[in-house]
């Protein structure tokens, strides 16, 4: 099965992004722990500092499932629920071979 790479926008509340930073770096390391997880990182906009990306990397759309499904991640969602302005959107992808650099042609 293909990997998947996930982009989730994350969407704080005016004056809650900071907060939401906190509970989502107390969730981290159980996400890390998964099988599966190749890779999750959070961003912030430097032009918007209440722009918030998680880029996510899973072996495949089971360990995604299996992430989406875990229960550090429902009691992550009842947290930060005060913070949300709206629900992530979450897109999911399928990496496309390229040529180039290997280095710099996968994450």
């Amino acid at each position: 099965m293909a990997e998947v790479t996930v982009v989730a926008t994350i969407f704080p509340k005016p004056g809650h992004a900071d907060a939401l930073i906190r509970e989502m770096q107390a969730n981290v390391r159980a996400v890390h722990e998964e099988e599966g997880c190749l890779h999750y990182t959070y961003h912030r906009g430097i032009d918007d500092p209440d722009a918030l990306v998680v880029i996510e990397r899973w072996a495949s759309a089971d360990a995604l499932a299996a992430h989406a499904a875990a229960p550090h991640m429902a009691a992550f969602g009842q947290r930060v629920a005060e913070h949300r302005a709206a629900p992530a959107q979450v897109v999911r992808y399928e990496m496309v071979p390229i040529d180039g650099d290997p280095e710099k042609s996968h994450f």
